[in-house]
């Protein structure tokens, strides 16, 4: 699996699905990361003096999670659901995940919460900072189109108008391809939006979204997962590394009623009820990232080659500490394995899997073309400053130098020649 980021398994509530670094899902008007401790109406099943089970939750994050009574979301549901197993009263932390990362050093690992359901179901997720349960479902990107089109799989996107989302994997897909009329949406709203009109005859949309979306409207569209790589991720609920006895009753819960998260599945329209959601909880094991070895011909080179090409160079380095690291910055010392599971766990959203999108914009893999010898200080620059304005946030003090060290190495095993 290489989108270890909560963002994959999450709704695309604003504008641009996927567009930014862990940014582009912030719910509108999204305040901080961390908000107020709100219980909910769980009933403890067997004592009333159990220890409160507390939940980090997103509140505008359907059909995830939402703090509305009657529509409280698929992980909401299930937070219900463990707390009566568990016999403990439920509270939720009501979190936006706008930067799920930071949120979760916020309330999880600083003991807000005990929980929080959805995350990727790999031990790289977070650097290892957090201990997951066993899978609980599956979730991904889907095929929609009306019912009875004669389209059911990719092959037969052919001589159509798709929708597809931007900077999205089923994108990166469909770049390559010259016999789709690819239109680019910015959600799955916009993307079921189009449908409806007649602007296209198939959309390549977050599965989770637009099944909801179809339900709400009793549009009736026929919705399929799409199978491949970087199609479908394992969920899983994440605990602090100390929770171990609150995870194996979790699991053990999980276990008693496996058919829970298929009812919720079918309640909140994700696509397949059964295909598409697939029931994991009595998996023996997490499922982890598999990454390619580094060989000799692939590993960074410490001497890089200058560029011609050079421009956009990025200006005086800030002054102070931070300004002298920058300035000497380089991957020496980084751990491209390492590096490559961070980066696909952080960056691959808006930079594509493995650094590989039909946006040349975002093309990671022309760093050393477009900045030559500045590409390290350029990286460095970007990463601790950010670029706001383009929706990539400043990532200091939630990725440290030695991981940048890391990811950078990892990008120069794979920059292109031109």
């Amino acid at each position: 699996m290489h989108a270890n980021d909560i963002k994959r398994l999450r709704s695309p509530r604003r504008a641009v699905l996927l567009a930014t670094v862990l940014l582009a899902l912030a719910p509108a008007g999204a305040g901080p990361a961390c908000a107020a401790l709100i219980g909910s109406a769980a009933t403890p099943a067997r004592t009333s003096a159990s220890t409160t089970l507390r939940v980090c939750a997103d509140p505008a994050d359907l059909p995830f999670s939402s703090n509305q009574p009657n529509r409280p979301g698929i992980y909401v549901a299930l937070a219900r659901h463990l707390a009566s197993q568990l016999g403990r009263p439920l509270s939720i932390v009501w979190a936006p995940t706008d930067q799920d990362e930071e949120m979760l050093h916020k309330t999880l690992l600083a003991g807000t919460c005990d929980m929080f359901i959805g995350v990727p179901a790999a031990a790289e997720f977070l650097d290892g900072k957090v201990i997951l349960s066993h899978p609980i479902l599956t979730a991904g990107y889907a095929l929609v189109r009306p019912a009875g089109s004669g389209i059911d799989d990719d092959a037969a996107l052919a001589h159509h108008a798709v929708a597809v989302q931007f900077a999205s994997p089923p994108q990166d897909m469909l770049s390559r391809r010259q016999d789709v009329d690819a239109v680019t949406v910015m959600s799955p709203e916009e993307g079921m939006a189009d449908l409806k009109g007649g602007q296209v005859q198939a959309a390549l949309l977050w599965g989770p979204s637009a099944g909801y979306l179809n339900q709400a409207a009793g549009s009736g569209y026929s919705i399929t997962p799409l199978q491949g790589r970087h199609m479908q991720w394992q969920v899983a609920i994440a605990f602090a590394p100390a929770a171990r006895t609150l995870r194996a009753r979790v699991d053990r819960a999980l276990s008693d009623d496996p058919g829970f998260m298929q009812q919720q599945a079918r309640q909140y329209g994700f696509p397949g009820s059964g295909s598409g959601i697939q029931q994991a909880a009595v998996m023996n094991e997490v499922q982890t990232l598999k990454v390619p070895a580094i060989t000799k011909d692939t590993a960074p080179s410490q001497d890089l080659p200058k560029s011609e090409t050079a421009q956009d160079q990025p200006g005086p380095a800030a002054a102070g500490d931070k300004g002298t690291r920058e300035a000497a910055f380089t991957p020496a010392g980084g751990d491209p394995v390492a590096g490559h599971s961070m980066f696909n766990g952080n960056c691959a959203h808006c930079h594509g899997p493995d650094a590989v999108t039909g946006d040349g914009r975002v093309n990671l893999r022309l760093l050393q073309v477009r900045y030559g010898a500045g590409m390290d200080q350029m990286f460095y620059h970007t990463v601790t400053h950010g670029r706001i304005d383009k929706g990539m946030p400043n990532w200091s003090g939630v990725i440290s130098d030695q991981q940048f060290k890391s990811i950078l190495a990892w990008l120069h095993s794979v920059q292109a020649k031109a």
